[in-house]
């Protein structure tokens, strides 16, 4: 019996993997998914601030963030980066940034960040677009493919 190797790219896995959690709504995995995306293969850190005006779809994402690395929930998405190897965290807090660069956590909104640092405020700040959020892609099925 001959056995295939079997490669699964880290970055795919993590995609699939949140793709699947049971701990994020269907638009806390897009936007996630878009931030790491944006983290260029987790080697930059980002931040994404939810406007106030949002209401709901901020919480639901902060929360969902949240939730997929809280303990007692069943993602634990901060122990898989750290399996990846990854020096890179999770995480998310109410408020955004002001104009002065300064963070308000009573400023209304949510923001969530993809760091080596929780609550970095010298992540780069992403624009801030439901859009391209609402496309992009989830890879909700665990696969790995034969080398």
């Amino acid at each position: 019996m001959q056995l295939a190797a079997v490669y699964v790219d880290p970055l795919e896995a993590l995609e699939r993997f949140v793709g699947v959690s049971r701990d994020l709504s269907d638009f806390a995995k897009r936007a996630l998914l878009w931030l790491l995306r944006e983290s260029h293969g987790l080697t930059r850190a980002v931040s994404l601030s939810f406007p106030p005006h949002l209401g709901f779809l901020g919480q639901l994402a902060a929360s969902g963030v949240h939730d997929a690395v809280s303990a007692n929930c069943t993602t634990h998405l901060n122990l898989f980066l750290h399996g990846m190897g990854k020096r890179f965290v999770v995480c998310s807090h109410a408020g955004g940034y002001r104009n002065n660069g300064e963070f308000d956590s009573h400023s209304g909104g949510y923001t969530i960040w993809v760091s080596p640092i929780f609550y970095d405020h010298k992540a780069i700040r992403l624009p801030f677009d439901l859009r391209v959020i609402l496309a992009t892609s989830l890879k909700n099925e665990i696969g790995c493919s034969a080398a």
